[in-house]
């Protein structure tokens, strides 16, 4: 399969990627800061609050997998993270071409560590994030997919 990654560059990106490339897939990466110079892997460099680009960048891809994130960017996180993802799942959704869209969620929208658990947090818990960027950008991440999927049929 085709498969695009986000946040490719990551300690979990890169390990995914090699996993990939071993299981046989065809990779392309998005290089947003860091070089990413893994063998067999096409790597593009852009942003994706920039529409043409996400439109080149999902062309023949079957899956997408969403590991970027702005962390604590302040100043960032909504034009950046919130706007890229919708760029993302708007184009699948008028491509029909993604297969599966994967979205990276993080225990910080059920708020692990920050308040008490006294059971395993699963992901049909709701939404509980502690104060911060990061944790509300991963709630909002995780609504926006689940909307586009409610609206659309986006399969996340």
């Amino acid at each position: 399969m085709n498969i695009f990654v986000t946040g490719a560059s990551s300690k979990i990106g890169r390990k995914l990627i090699a996993i990939l490339k071993e299981e046989g897939h065809c990779v392309r990466a998005l290089k947003y800061h860091r070089d990413i110079n893994i063998d067999g892997v096409e790597v593009v460099q852009g942003s994706l609050i920039d529409e043409a680009f996400v439109h080149k960048a999902l062309n023949d891809i079957d899956i997408v997998i969403h590991l970027a994130s702005s962390k604590e960017d302040k100043e960032n996180f909504l034009s950046q993270g919130m706007k890229g993802l919708f760029y993302l799942l708007d184009e699948i959704r008028s491509s029909k071409k993604v297969q599966q869209f994967i979205q990276a969620g993080a225990d910080a929208s059920f708020g692990i560590y920050y308040y008490e658990r006294p059971e395993p947090i699963v992901e049909t818990m709701p939404f509980e994030a502690y104060p911060g960027v990061y944790p509300l950008s991963k709630v909002l991440e995780e609504t926006i997919c689940e909307q586009m999927h409610i609206m659309y049929g986006i399969p996340y």
